[in-house]
């Protein structure tokens, strides 16, 4: 029928527009097309509406200005104004969307509607495998990689090839980099949550298996256990702790998250919540979430720990209060930490090294100076000796003696790198080396301290300063010995 009004068209003062998916085409729809082309017939391709035209459109849906919560919930819809609509729809329908004087916002309790009917309607035309293939996809996430769903399928990334590309030409998928994504994170949901709960946990503990197996990295496991967890699933909770435990040194907020999760799946939440508290406040602050951190630290302080633990999370709470510019409290800290005599001998010396910073912060040098050499002249623990070497060099730093100041902080190069972090180190040697001219802005010393060449740069600035000013009175030489011996 559209082949012969194509052929008649033009004896009439009428145009025809038609409409299609552009993935898949039947051979008749290709030779339809044919004889459109023939004819002379224009094709538009309609991409997603651009952000401003989605928040025009959002605002003639919901009558009012949208606030920012709701733009970024329509942005889910990826620009498809049909999945936009339909979203919006399911929103005012749920009571989700509140209104004031001048604007329409999502509440601040709405949960994010689900649209399967809708979007799956739009998959009617995949076949079978391309539908359980994408369902697997969706349990990756909205964005993956191939060999992550090959990983997954337990198939050859060679044999998935066909049905992916089918995707992307239908515009479920799009190439995004290196990995694969759902062009729209509804149509991701929808087929997330078609997958009844028992098959999603099923399937997200199959995958953190396939990648145990496979060798990859804890941390790329880490949601996939937590989501294949169900409540009271001890055995899940003792995997889900034993990744956070892996996880802790290189990734203490993802690490301090999964904590939490065991904790609330386990069947006895609070005895584990208690044996976990030491390294939750461990994860919480070495992640920088100090208000929290700080409130486990001393919880758990308050406990009978391990000396070792005892000793950890003092000289964590110290830093914590440190970094607060809590000076003092940190010094109260210490010294109860101490008086207690409860730690390990190797936190022993690491509390009374940062005791002796504090007190150098704090203005009390001398005492600063004299506990720091106390350290230097017993201690071979190299954290500790590079916190003492630090107070001499902020002592250093104090009387004008920059040169000085840049020469004893060369030790604390390795102390930067057993903590992961060079915070205190690059304060000192961004100091130092402006004051000595020999970074003339402090951009380009910290820019030193950050590069993999930092240690070389410092050691470069300390030897020019030796030509300078002499070096400490009365400082031991393995002070400034780099390896700390």
């Amino acid at each position: 029928m559209l082949a012969r009004v194509a052929a008649e068209i033009e004896q009439f003062p009428a145009a025809l527009v038609v409409s299609m998916r552009p993935h898949p085409r039947s051979p008749q729809l290709e030779r339809l097309l044919g004889v459109f082309a023939a004819r002379g017939s224009a094709t538009l391709r309609v991409g997603p509406l651009d952000q401003r035209s989605c928040e025009q459109l959002l605002e003639t849906l919901v009558g009012a200005s949208p606030g920012q919560r709701l733009v970024r919930q329509a942005g889910r819809a990826g620009g498809n104004p049909l999945f936009l609509s339909e979203l919006v729809g399911a929103l005012v329908a749920d009571g989700s969307i509140v209104y004031n004087e001048s604007a329409a916002e999502l509440a601040a309790e709405a949960v994010t509607p689900s649209l399967p009917l809708t979007i799956l309607h739009r998959l009617s035309f995949a076949s079978p495998d391309l539908l359980e293939l994408l369902g697997l996809a969706s349990v990756l996430g909205v964005s993956f990689a191939a060999d992550d769903l090959a990983l997954l399928a337990q198939r050859p990334v060679s044999s998935l090839v066909a049905a992916l590309r089918s995707a992307q030409l239908a515009g479920v998928l799009a190439e995004r980099g290196e990995r694969l994504s759902f062009r729209h994170e509804l149509v991701r949901d929808a087929l997330y949550n078609d997958l009844p709960l028992t098959v999603r946990r099923g399937l997200h503990a199959e995958f953190a298996s396939a990648l145990a197996a496979a060798g990859r990295p804890p941390g790329q496991a880490a949601d996939h256990v937590i989501r294949a967890a169900a409540q009271g699933d001890e055995r899940a909770v003792a995997s889900i702790v034993s990744v956070a435990r892996d996880l802790v040194g290189r990734a203490p907020g993802p690490a301090a998250g999964m904590y939490q999760h065991a904790i609330e799946l386990s069947a006895s939440p609070v005895a584990l919540g208690e044996r976990l508290l030491p390294e939750l406040a461990d994860a919480l602050i070495a992640a920088g979430q100090l208000r929290e951190g700080e409130q486990a630290c001393r919880e758990a302080l308050a406990r009978d720990l391990t000396p070792e633990w005892a000793g950890q999370l003092r000289l964590h709470l110290m830093f914590l209060l440190l970094r607060q510019g809590r000076t003092r409290e940190a010094i109260r800290e210490g010294k109860e930490g101490l008086a207690q005599g409860v730690v390990d001998e190797r936190n022993h010396e690491r509390i009374a090294s940062l005791m002796s910073m504090a007190l150098a912060f704090s203005g009390d040098v001398a005492p600063a100076v004299r506990a720091a050499r106390a350290v230097l002249d017993t201690s071979r623990d190299e954290v500790a000796r590079a916190l003492a070497t630090n107070t001499l060099a902020s002592a250093a730093e104090g009387r004008g003696a920059y040169a000085e100041a840049a020469e004893l902080i060369v030790p604390s190069v390795r102390w930067a790198d057993l903590r992961g972090s060079r915070a205190t180190v690059q304060t000192h040697v961004s100091h130092a080396l402006a004051k000595l001219g020999v970074a003339t802005r402090r951009e380009l010393a910290t820019e030193a301290v950050r590069h993999a060449g930092w240690r070389l740069r410092v050691e470069g600035a300390s030897k020019q300063a030796q030509q300078r000013q002499p070096p400490v009175e009365g400082l031991p030489s393995s002070a400034v010995d780099p390896d700390g011996t």
